[in-house]
């Protein structure tokens, strides 16, 4: 049984090739890197950047900015990418994206004049964990708790016949 299982977890293992988000993620915002942050304000000095992220592949995304919606798709590797049709202006957007398994939401404040550089400089944001599909670790994890159980299973059985 130990063998089976063991085999099964390495057949496991080497059966994943990809890692497929499960998660919804904003990766940047233009040259701005916020893998993994979230804020509900982001400053850019720019005045059309460019948003990219990640999310299942194939999701579709509800790109909302000051009430303009625009429906973008994810590429077959899960990652997006948008860039609205003309500039904003400078100052404070409301942005928001969208999918069916989360959303993003945030204020955008555009134009070098109106960055807070105390708050970039501070790094305001709180790192999450990165997206990404937990079954196959789950699975390694139970498959170890499996056999260590067993093992000491035997060996208390192997210490009751001792005595």
């Amino acid at each position: 049984m130990r063998r089976f299982l063991l085999v099964l977890m390495i057949l496991l293992v080497l059966s994943v090739r990809n890692v497929v988000a499960a998660g919804f993620n904003l990766k940047s915002i233009g040259n701005l890197s916020v893998d993994g942050k979230m804020s509900s304000k982001w400053w850019y000095s720019g005045l059309n950047p460019t948003f990219k992220g990640e999310a299942s592949p194939g999701a579709n995304i509800t790109v909302d900015i000051d009430g303009t919606v625009v429906e973008i798709g994810a590429d077959s590797n899960g990652d997006w990418i948008f860039t609205s049709a003309s500039a904003l202006g400078g100052g404070e957007h409301s942005v928001s994206f969208k999918t069916d398994v989360g959303s993003i939401s945030f204020v955008l404040v555009l134009g070098s004049d109106n960055v807070d550089w105390k708050a970039v400089e501070n790094g305001e944001g709180e790192v999450l964990p990165t997206v990404g599909v937990v079954w196959p670790t789950m699975i390694v994890i139970f498959g170890g708790v499996v056999m260590l159980g067993g093992s000491w299973k035997v060996g208390l059985l192997s210490r009751k016949s001792r005595y």
